[in-house]
């Protein structure tokens, strides 16, 4: 045992100084070994995140995602790769919200940017989202509240911060309830924080305000930009939820004969980025209910 010990540490040292005599060839040798095995640590971490651990949010498996589709646009080459992916519009929101009985809860999203004003301008990702937004994901904020029903009808001119934000702009104050944002256009109103364990696909804001912050330009019925995710009801499939998607937003709204919806699972869609498009593409198929066109 004591002379294996001895011939490593010899053999050791003994390629410590042919390697200090030819730096340029342990660097490279080093690099060699260390890119493939950062790869294959972040592919796994990747892998071990969006595959193998389930979605972080309460019974994930209810989770989906609801979006129009054009079923006359499948025979286009260029179309067919988005025909399941079309937004809502924000009356479709208000509409399906309403009607639905196989959700217990449906949450819309729309994406903006934001210039956080002098004297530390820089930009800002922050989504704008419905007030059942975080109680259906079952997110609780790390200060003061999250938006409720009023805020999804009226422009209170609140925000919720990020958790990075929080602390990269006011130093994680616990009496950040009631401060100011100033923004470019206006100073908000922080009434919260969400926490930085809260992830929805691989964006990450850096805060959030309320849909009713939405321009009134964009909620009109032809401008299709809410991502719209819901909470199927105990016993639901998605068969059941793609039939009354499929015929609340077909039997309302613009191209009435040309439209139909598609849901699918919030898990299938979170690990379809690392699948091939052709698997991506055919797993959307699966779960399409398209009907005949009017």
């Amino acid at each position: 045992m004591k002379h294996g010990i001895e011939d490593a540490l010899r053999d050791a040292g003994h390629g410590a100084r042919r390697w200090c005599k030819r730096p340029l060839f342990a660097f490279a040798a080093i690099a060699t070994i260390a890119v493939p095995i950062g790869a294959a640590t972040a592919l796994f971490s990747m892998v071990d995140g969006v595959l193998l651990k389930p979605l972080p949010f309460p019974a994930p498996e209810r989770l989906v995602l609801i979006n129009r589709t054009y079923p006359d646009w499948v025979s286009d080459p260029i179309l067919s790769r988005s025909w399941d992916r079309i937004s809502l519009a924000w009356p479709e929101f208000f509409f399906v919200r309403s009607k639905t009985r196989t959700l217990e809860a449906l949450a819309v999203r729309t994406s903006a940017l934001a210039l956080l004003a002098a004297p530390d301008a820089r930009e800002l990702r922050v989504d704008m989202v419905s007030a059942s937004y975080f109680t259906m994901f079952g997110v609780r904020p790390v200060a003061g509240r999250v938006f409720d029903p009023d805020d999804d009808l009226s422009d209170r001119k609140v925000v919720l911060l990020g958790e990075a934000l929080w602390r990269s702009r006011f130093g994680g104050d616990p009496a950040i309830v009631g401060r100011s944002l100033p923004l470019a256009d206006g100073a908000r109103t922080v009434i919260g924080v969400v926490p930085a364990t809260f992830r929805l696909g691989l964006g990450r804001p850096d805060a959030w305000e309320p849909l009713g912050a939405t321009p009134s330009g964009r909620r009109v019925d032809n401008d299709r930009n809410l991502d719209a995710y819901g909470r199927l009801r105990e016993g639901i499939t998605l068969a059941d939820a793609s039939a009354e998607m499929d015929g609340l937003l077909r039997a309302n709204f613009r191209f009435q004969t040309k439209t139909g919806a598609s849901v699918t699972s919030l898990a299938q869609r979170q690990v379809a980025p690392v699948r091939t498009p052709r698997q991506s593409h055919s797993a959307a198929r699966t779960f399409r209910l398209a009907g005949p066109a009017a």
